[in-house]
């Protein structure tokens, strides 16, 4: 009788490290996957970053050879996750995610006399108004 109880034992406490285990296990591909998740997130987001620098940079390169009142309307990428705001300003593309602010140089467009304007809007629109590059919602 003493064996019998004695197998109930070892099969409670086997059961229960099991248990254990397997929580270790799950939790721990969770968090390798929510780790996988948040990279991939951050990645895509400077991805959009680069694209959305590379389009306006290029437009504004456009502008030069067009009349004044001469707009282009560009589709940028949509953000993963929240919202960004796109402004031209001192000579710069800057893009606040809200998370932080990326800036670029529009190094070559010295015809501009100025930058102006920003939009939180995934479609804009960049005009030449005279000897100035303005950004505004499509």
């Amino acid at each position: 009788m003493i064996k019998g109880s004695r197998k109930g034992q070892y099969l409670a406490i086997e059961t229960v490290l099991s248990l254990g285990i397997s929580i270790v296990v799950a939790t721990a591909v969770i968090g390798a996957f929510n780790s996988y998740r948040s990279s991939v997130v951050d990645d895509v987001q400077e991805r959009h970053i680069d694209i959305i620098n590379s389009e306006i940079i290029r437009t504004v390169y456009n502008l030069k050879y067009m009349d004044s009142g001469s707009g282009i309307t560009l589709d940028l990428p949509q953000p993963q996750t929240g919202e960004y705001t796109v402004s031209l300003q001192d000579s710069q593309v800057r893009v606040d995610t809200g998370s932080g602010v990326d800036s670029q140089v529009i190094d070559g467009a010295r015809w501009a006399s100025g930058f102006s304007g920003s939009t939180s809007s995934s479609e804009v629109k960049i005009m030449k108004l005279e000897n100035e590059v303005v950004l505004r919602p499509g």
